[in-house]
C-alpha cells in the first residue's frame, strides 16, 4: 500500500518543480514584504503593515491546503496591497506542512491564537477574511467564538453541503468513509489527490474553462497571460492535507453537513450558523458549480448577524480558475473589495 501515497506525493514534487521552472520564466509571485510575528509547525503568522490609530485590521486566512500568496499574487492584483493602500493593518496566516494528526479542532485553535495575537498587537479586534476552505474554517470559528472578530468576510467558501449544493455531491455520495480512504491514501493526503478530486468533481471549472481562459487571455495581451500563468503556478504549489483534517472535512463538514445542521462539535461545544453574530459579507459566483449560491446562502440566512451583505462576482478573463477570481480578478479589485473595505472603515468610524 505505501506505493500509492508515495506515487502521488511524487507527483506533488514534480508539480513544484514545474512551478520553479515558471518562476525562472518570470512568473513567480511578486509578494508584498512581510515579517513573521510567530512561527510554529504548520503555521506562520505574518504582518504586512500596522494600522494607524482608529484604522481597521484584517486577518487573512487561505485554504490550509494551498499557499498564502493567492491573496498577494502581484502588485496589480493583490488584496493585501489594496488593503494597505486603504490604511488597513494587514496580517495573514501562512500555512505550511502540518502534523498528520492535526484535525479541524487543531486548525481552529491555531486560527484563534492568531486572532488573539493580532488583537494584542493591533489593540483592536481584526476583521476575519477567508477564501474557499479557509473561509469554511473562518465561518466555523465565528460560530464557536462569535465575539473574537470585528466582522467575517467569506470568498467562495462552501458552508452548506446538502446534496443539491455542489459539483462534488456525486463524489461524496459514492466515495467510502474518509478513514477507509486513508488506508489507501496514507496518513497525509497528497495535494495532487485533492487536485484530481477537484478535476473529477468539476472538469468544466478546473479543466475546460481553464484552457478557454488561456485562449481568451492571449487576446488581451502579455499582462493578462502572465496573470493566468501565475495562478496556474500557484495551483501547483500544494500542501499535503493531514489525514485527520481530511477525515473531518470530508465526513463531518461535507458528507454529514454537521456545521449547517448544528451538530458539529468544536472545542467541546456544538456550533450552528445561528451562533455567528459578527457582521458577515460573502462573495458568491452564480456560475460556480464547485461553490454555488446554494452552498453559501443558507448559512448566511441562518446566521444571527445584524448585518449581512452578499456580493456577486461576475467573472474575469486571465485568472485561469474562476474559483480564485474574487481574489485576483479585475472586476473584484474594481467593484467588490473597495465596497467591502469602505464598509469596514465605516464600521470602525462608528
Amino acid at each position: 500500500m505505501p506505493a500509492f501515497p508515495d506515487f502521488f506525493h511524487g507527483i506533488d514534487a514534480v508539480r513544484r518543480r514545474v512551478g520553479h521552472t515558471l518562476d525562472r520564466a518570470g512568473l513567480a509571485p511578486i509578494e508584498t514584504p512581510s515579517e513573521p510575528m510567530s512561527r510554529a509547525p504548520g503555521i506562520t503568522l505574518a504582518r504586512y503593515g500596522r494600522a494607524q490609530e482608529g484604522e481597521p485590521v484584517l486577518l487573512l486566512v487561505p485554504a490550509p491546503i494551498k499557499r498564502h500568496y493567492i491573496w498577494d499574487l502581484a502588485p496589480e492584483y493583490s488584496v493585501v496591497r489594496q488593503a494597505l493602500a486603504r490604511r488597513f493593518g494587514v496580517y495573514m496566516i501562512h500555512w505550511s506542512e502540518a502534523p498528520d494528526e492535526w484535525g479541524l479542532d487543531d486548525y481552529l485553535r491555531q486560527m484563534l491564537q492568531a486572532l488573539q495575537a493580532v488583537e494584542a498587537d493591533a489593540h483592536k479586534k481584526p476583521h476575519l477574511l477567508g477564501h474557499s476552505l479557509g473561509g469554511t474554517l473562518c465561518a466555523t470559528l465565528a460560530a464557536r467564538y462569535p465575539e473574537a472578530m470585528a466582522s467575517l468576510v467569506l470568498a467562495t467558501a462552501p458552508l452548506a453541503m446538502a446534496e443539491r449544493s455542489g459539483a462534488f455531491a456525486p463524489l461524496l455520495r459514492w466515495s467510502p468513509p474518509a478513514q477507509a480512504m486513508l488506508e489507501t491514501l496514507g496518513p497525509s493526503v497528497a495535494g495532487s489527490v485533492l487536485n484530481l478530486g477537484a478535476m473529477l468533481g468539476s472538469p468544466e471549472e478546473f479543466v475546460w474553462e481553464r484552457e478557454l481562459d488561456n485562449v481568451n487571455a492571449m487576446a488581451l495581451g502579455r499582462e493578462c497571460i502572465a496573470r493566468h500563468w501565475r495562478v496556474l503556478r500557484w495551483s501547483m504549489d500544494e500542501l499535503p492535507m493531514p489525514g485527520r483534517l481530511f477525515a473531518d472535512v470530508l465526513d463531518l463538514l461535507y458528507r454529514r453537513d454537521e456545521l449547517m445542521r448544528g451538530q458539529l462539535q468544536v472545542h467541546g461545544r456544538r456550533v450552528a450558523p445561528s451562533d455567528v453574530k459578527a457582521p458577515i459579507s460573502v462573495i458568491i459566483d452564480e456560475r460556480s458549480r464547485v461553490v454555488p449560491p446554494g452552498s453559501v446562502l443558507p448559512f448566511v440566512e441562518a446566521a444571527s448577524s445584524a448585518s449581512k451583505t452578499v456580493m456577486h462576482y461576475q467573472g474575469d478573463i486571465g485568472i485561469a480558475l474562476q474559483h480564485v477570481g474574487p481574489l485576483v480578478g479585475d472586476s473584484a479589485r474594481r467593484d467588490i473589495w473597495p465596497f467591502i473595505f469602505q464598509a469596514m472603515h465605516n464600521t470602525t468610524a462608528t
